[in-house]
């Protein structure tokens, strides 16, 4: 999956939808969010399933947004 990192031009809402992994989104998914370019739409969505707590999952969700443009 981190090796697929084309642009990806976002035509409405970019949803991401991931489980927390370790008290935060899971490594693979951060990197190739970082890696991949997003156009169009910067409004971006996490959708987190977890089993008690989602932990610092925001606080590194909140450090990757501004890092990509997202809102």
């Amino acid at each position: 999956m981190t090796n697929d990192v084309l642009e990806i031009n976002v035509g409405g809402k970019l949803v991401f939808v991931v489980p927390t992994y370790a008290w935060r989104i899971p490594r693979i998914v951060e990197e190739w969010i970082a890696k991949t370019k997003f156009t169009g739409d910067v409004n971006a969505y996490f959708v987190m399933n977890c089993g008690d707590t989602i932990g610092n999952a925001k606080k590194y969700i909140k450090q990757l947004c501004p890092k990509k443009g997202f809102q």
